[in-house]
């Protein structure tokens, strides 16, 4: 029943029941005309109260998702309870575009669950989650529990999509060159492999010892995994080199929350690596690996051994001859 077909009712009944009264008005007819106003007052405000918060039935829910930088191949299944009948689930997969996971329905007022479930639950924790919802539904913060991400919120009587977002975590990769020795003009060069991005490094020494080259920065993702290799002489040989390679690993502290958006816990620390082959996990802040250079010494020169020449051999064999005849004579009586 709609508001004037409400008044209209109301009316009508309010003639019929108040004519009589005003007719014989009196005290005693006004207050009783007071009190029938009063109740068909309640009356009225009770029944358009009730009108207007009534509970719509099997309103639409639809759960979308997008990767932002993806591993490439992760895999999710969507899933909606709480609501009116048997939802349908489906699954996306990185790096893919946006697409639906799961589809449902719910009644107004009730309590609706919605999640993504990781194939592999591992890699949950190399993500980042968001969620939005349409409209005024105001969902609450994902959370996750193993490879299960999940998020509630209040069916409104209207129907209602929501979009989990996952972003892979990140950090920063760089290359540096110490040389603490060397010949002026030798280069070496360096380009890591694996990363999502790769840093790039090319040295000159330039003359001044303890030199110090760093790479730009290049950005990394979780699962990602990173391939140090040797250093490349373009000018110059590494065999005049005694060299050595570390990598230096900023972390944060673990675990790592869930829902955690990229701010990092205290208690952050750092780790040495010598390792040439290096998988990004999520808690890691920076990455630098460094190649030092000290030139070897070079060595004294042998010292010469005196050689006889050809006149000085011609003498000493004419010396040897005379001597080797003097003997022969002897012995011979002469």
């Amino acid at each position: 029943m709609n508001m004037p077909t409400l008044h209209r009712f109301f009316s009508d009944i309010w003639l019929e029941v108040t004519q009589p009264v005003i007719q014989k008005t009196s005290q005693r007819s006004m207050f009783s005309l007071v009190k029938a106003l009063l109740c068909f007052t309640l009356l009225a405000l009770g029944l358009t109260a009730g009108s207007a918060y009534a509970q719509v039935t099997n309103s639409p829910i639809t759960l979308a998702k997008t990767w932002v930088n993806g591993f490439p191949g992760e895999t999710v299944t969507g899933d909606i309870t709480g609501g009116t009948g048997t939802p349908t689930s489906t699954s996306s997969t990185a790096p893919g575009a946006a697409v639906m996971i799961a589809t449902g329905a719910g009644d107004s007022g009730t309590t609706i669950t919605i999640s993504e479930t990781f194939t592999t639950p591992a890699n949950a924790v190399n993500y980042n989650f968001s969620l939005v919802c349409n409209g005024n539904v105001t969902a609450s913060q994902p959370t996750r529990s193993g490879g299960v991400v999940s998020a509630t919120f209040t069916m409104p009587a209207a129907a209602v999509t929501c979009t989990f977002t996952n972003s892979r975590r990140s950090t920063d990769l760089y290359l540096s060159k110490i040389w603490y020795t060397g010949n002026s003009g030798d280069t070496m060069t360096a380009t890591t492999t694996g990363g999502t991005n790769n840093a790039t490094l090319t040295s000159q020494f330039n003359g001044t010892n303890n030199q110090i080259d760093s790479s730009a920065l290049a950005l990394v993702y979780a699962g990602d995994t990173i391939t140090i290799p040797d250093e490349a002489f373009t000018s110059g040989s590494q065999a005049n080199y005694t060299s050595q390679m570390s990598c230096i690993i900023a972390q944060s502290a673990e675990p790592i929350a869930p829902g955690d958006d990229g701010k990092r816990a205290s208690g952050d620390s750092a780790k040495a690596v010598a390792s040439q082959l290096i998988t990004v996990l999520p808690n890691y802040q920076t990455i630098n690996c460094t190649f030092y250079n000290t030139l070897k010494p070079v060595a004294a020169p042998a010292t010469p051994v005196p050689t006889l020449g050809g006149w000085s051999l011609m003498l000493l064999s004419l010396m040897l001859l005379g001597l080797g005849s003097g003997l022969v004579r002897r012995g011979r009586g002469f």
